[in-house]
């Protein structure tokens, strides 16, 4: 059975929202509607673990290059 794109948001949207409550409770975020502060970087990386720096890394790799020029 597939999971429609709504259902697929709302859930989504659920584990979104306590993933940020936790951070949050570790003080390594303050998130407000529209806007996450990071309030302890090391703390964040800790949390994260390997994955952090991937977007980061990403975004270094395959989109900063093209606005160089």
């Amino acid at each position: 059975m597939a999971i429609d794109s709504d259902r697929r948001r709302m859930i989504f949207d659920q584990v979104r929202t306590k993933a940020m409550s936790r951070l949050e409770g570790k003080h390594a975020i303050k998130a407000e509607r529209g806007l996450i502060l990071i309030k302890d970087i090391e703390k964040l990386r800790e949390l994260a673990g390997p994955i952090y720096g991937i977007a980061e890394k990403e975004y270094e790799q395959h989109i900063r290059q093209d606005w160089r020029y």
